[in-house]
């Protein structure tokens, strides 16, 4: 069997890279059975890729619901632990098949990647990937935009911070994600007080307490207990606060972390005069974020 020519080897690379869509339409032009094996298996890999967002994310907000309405069953077991493992297992997998299917379009080969041959005849399956590779693309292009905004709006610099988010990226997550998450917060801080009024800043008692002294709102977003605030190696409890004078402009303060209101009166006393918002339950990211995207910006503006 001939090998393909250089060209039809990068046109089934670019299936892959996520275009099938548009080479599938170009190949309607352009005869070849091997391309047209390529572009069928990517966009199947690509709908199989989709419905492994969509089971992962019906299971977030399963458990998110289950974190608020049903707290004994969610901890009867390690929950969160589960969804990630098996998340990180379905992506191994997928991206298995996927290496393999561009292995074999490197190489020149026309034969689908094993136990793919059924699915390749499921015209259902290319149409559901082309749709998942459309609205990937449709996202990108609304929040690429949005998140390099958010990003431009914060700042690291303290020393004109009106509102700050300090956050745990758990040494894993990128700062843009949280930036985006604070997006709303930020931009009304930076209408009402201007430039490098917001501030984000990585999790630390320094980090901390930098927000709570120089900060008007401030947020800290995160994990927690009834003991406290979780911090690399210990807690960060009410009675860590440092003394907030009277020429102290803190106004109000939101503590995201699980079972912080178990001490709400604590952190009331010791953040006095802020007002504190406190959550005496498990609470689920996808909360957090609600928040911060409905309610978050009003509280900026009422500030005085």
């Amino acid at each position: 069997m001939t090998r393909p020519a250089w060209g039809k080897r990068v046109a089934a690379l670019v299936c892959y890279a996520g275009l099938a869509p548009l080479v599938a339409v170009w190949r309607r032009k352009k005869r070849s059975e091997y391309i047209a094996v390529h572009c069928s298996q990517a966009l199947v890999l690509f709908a199989f890729l989709g419905i492994i967002v969509v089971l992962v994310s019906a299971l977030v907000l399963i458990l998110s619901y289950g974190m608020v309405h049903h707290r004994q069953l969610v901890e009867r077991w390690p929950s969160e632990v589960w969804l990630l493992s098996l998340g990180r297992k379905l992506l191994i997998v997928w991206g298995v098949f996927w290496g393999y299917a561009l292995f074999r379009a490197l190489r020149g080969s026309a034969r689908p990647v094993p136990y793919m041959s059924f699915a390749l005849r499921c015209q259902w399956l290319q149409r559901a990937g082309a749709a998942f590779l459309c609205a990937v693309l449709l996202t990108l292009l609304a929040f690429i935009p949005v998140i390099i905004m958010a990003e431009l709006l914060v700042t690291d610099n303290a020393e004109r911070g009106k509102v700050f988010m300090v956050y745990d990226d758990l040494g894993r997550f990128p700062r843009p994600l949280f930036s985006f998450a604070m997006y709303p917060v930020a931009r009304a801080a930076v209408t009402r007080y201007g430039p490098d009024s917001a501030v984000l800043l990585p999790i630390s008692r320094v980090a901390i307490e930098t927000a709570l002294t120089r900060g008007t709102y401030v947020v800290i977003a995160s994990h927690g207990t009834a003991r406290g605030l979780l911090l690399d190696g210990g807690y960060y409890t009410p009675e860590d606060v440092p003394s907030l004078d009277e020429h102290a402009s803190l106004q109000f303060v939101y503590l995201a972390g699980c079972d912080s209101g178990a001490q709400r009166l604590a952190w009331e006393k010791a953040l006095r005069p802020a007002a504190v918002k406190t959550y005496d339950r498990l609470t689920p990211v996808i909360e957090h974020f609600w928040w911060f995207w409905t309610q978050g910006p009003q509280r900026v503006r009422e500030l005085s």
